[in-house]
């Protein structure tokens, strides 16, 4: 697979700033959002609880 073939893959938590029309995703980036109300996929979050 050369380099123009990768493909990234982003899972963001839902935050207004994620899903803003003002994000202009590059080519070759696939967005995945976390499910709403999803904390057990964000076991960093419990650092600063």
């Amino acid at each position: 697979m050369g380099a123009r073939e990768k493909v990234i893959l982003i899972v963001p938590d839902r935050g207004r700033w994620h899903r803003s029309e003002k994000v202009k995703w590059p080519p070759g980036v696939i967005v995945e959002f976390l499910p709403p109300d999803s904390p057990e996929l964000q076991p960093a979050e419990r650092l600063w609880s």
